[in-house]
């Protein structure tokens, strides 16, 4: 062959490699929709100011790309490369946690900041499980949370509780996993709040 002549059909080759390669995914982020909430038309359960904190979580569950497993027994977890939250998992639920506090109307005065009174209830916690995880009949999402209500002058812990809730997609799409997450984690949230709402009404009558 001579030397133009196989010059020429590299640079052919090279061109039709190109050709091939796949274009990177467009990054996609996701967001749980706002809170349907019904608001209770009642006065507040307790005069104490309730303050929402931040909730913590490992690393894992701390960033914003959407983490899932292969099985639901797994070990290892993993991240997508190109599906993000909007804002990470304990932001967004301590945003909807607050949601479902004002609309139960435990309090006058509900804040994800510190309120400048003396009688508050600080809520805290940390995002166990916040993942998509794989079974043989699809995806489901699973959420599980350890939250606690305590009275910052006391230090009387009113509530301290484990609740973890999983809901299968309706299919394969993320935009289906969202959804699942949300449902599963308004289910968690409201039982949180309605064991807070009895641990309250309780302290009335102490």
């Amino acid at each position: 062959m001579k030397p133009k002549t196989w010059l020429g059909g590299a640079l052919l080759a090279m061109v039709a490699a190109c050709g091939t390669v796949q274009p990177v995914p467009e990054p996609q982020y996701f967001r749980m929709p706002a809170a349907q909430l019904e608001q209770v038309d009642i006065a507040a359960i307790s005069d104490a100011a309730i303050w929402v904190d931040t909730l913590s979580a490992s690393s894992l569950y701390s960033e914003r790309p959407v983490v899932y497993a292969l099985k639901p027994d797994a070990v290892r977890l993993r991240q997508y490369h190109y599906q993000y939250w909007m804002d990470p998992a304990p932001t967004q639920l301590r945003r909807r946690l607050t949601d479902h506090i004002r609309a139960a109307r435990l309090s006058d005065v509900v804040s994800e900041r510190p309120p400048h009174v003396d009688n508050r209830i600080r809520v805290s916690g940390f995002v166990t499980r916040f993942e998509r995880v794989r079974h043989d009949s699809g995806w489901v999402a699973v959420v599980e949370l350890e939250l606690k209500a305590e009275d910052t002058a006391t230090g009387a812990v009113l509530l301290r509780q484990q609740v973890t809730e999983s809901q299968p997609t309706e299919g394969d799409r993320m935009e289906a996993t969202v959804s699942a997450f949300t449902a599963a984690s308004d289910r968690s949230l409201e039982r949180f709040v309605s064991g807070l709402r009895d641990a309250l009404l309780k302290a009335r009558t102490d």
